[in-house]
């Protein structure tokens, strides 16, 4: 707790629950000033708007203002953003409300979830200045201290499924690709561009769901180059 009291700093009480004026903004850069912190977390960014962010020119001014923030304050800002419900499906860029505006402004994104069976996990989204080629869900559990503790790594897909025994949608989306072209050939690069284009998905997972459609069966693979075959 003396760490927290030291190193953990909030706005007073009566602080605008909703930035709107430039005065407001000009207030947030004040406190972080006075406060002298390195890394400040915005909960959220629909506290920083009260139009609709999926108008690309209200996102672009908050992202803007925000990315002004981190410059000229030399700071690292996380900003909380939040999705609509997921239902179980993948968390991507697309998920949230502004996400091309906000795709093109922020340095990363890492997405935070909990699927309709109660497994909680995060998943890197996107990074500018890194790789960003990943799936992978690291799942954790929040215990009665409220203190966080990683318990494993899977497929993000893997994890959404498991309980079932149901395909995961992208890799259904593969079966009916190929279903639909049956007397195409796909060469894995050219695969990897057409999953990348239509379904938004990553080359590492695209080779990984063609190995296991080949495995399973259902298509073929002669040299690197898969075509449908069918289900058994």
């Amino acid at each position: 707790m003396a760490l927290y009291d030291i190193n953990y700093l909030y706005q007073e009480i009566n602080f605008p629950t909703h930035i709107i004026t430039e005065k407001h903004w000009s207030n947030i850069q004040e406190i972080i000033i006075n406060s002298k912190a390195e890394v400040v977390i915005i909960d959220s960014i629909t506290r920083l708007n009260t139009k609709k962010l999926e108008d690309s020119s209200n996102a672009e001014k908050i992202t803007k203002k925000l990315r002004g923030i981190a410059y000229d304050l030399g700071v690292t800002l996380i900003c909380i953003h939040h999705t609509h419900k997921l239902r179980d499906c993948n968390i991507t860029m697309d998920s949230i409300k502004g996400s091309g505006t906000f795709a093109q402004e922020s340095d990363f994104a890492i997405g935070v979830s909990r699927s309709s069976r109660g497994h909680r996990y995060f998943k890197d989204i996107m990074y500018r200045y890194a790789q960003d080629d990943d799936q992978t869900a690291h799942e954790f559990e929040i215990d009665a201290t409220c203190i966080i503790e990683k318990t494993g790594e899977c497929e993000e897909d893997e994890l959404l499924n498991r309980t079932d025994g149901r395909r995961s949608k992208s890799k259904q989306n593969m079966v009916d690709y190929f279903e639909s072209k049956p007397e195409d050939k796909f060469p894995i690069t050219d695969l990897v561009v057409d999953f990348k284009n239509i379904f938004k998905l990553k080359e590492r997972s695209v080779k990984k769901y063609a190995t296991e459609l080949f495995k399973e069966g259902i298509i073929t693979n002669d040299k690197g180059v898969y075509q449908w075959k069918g289900q058994n």
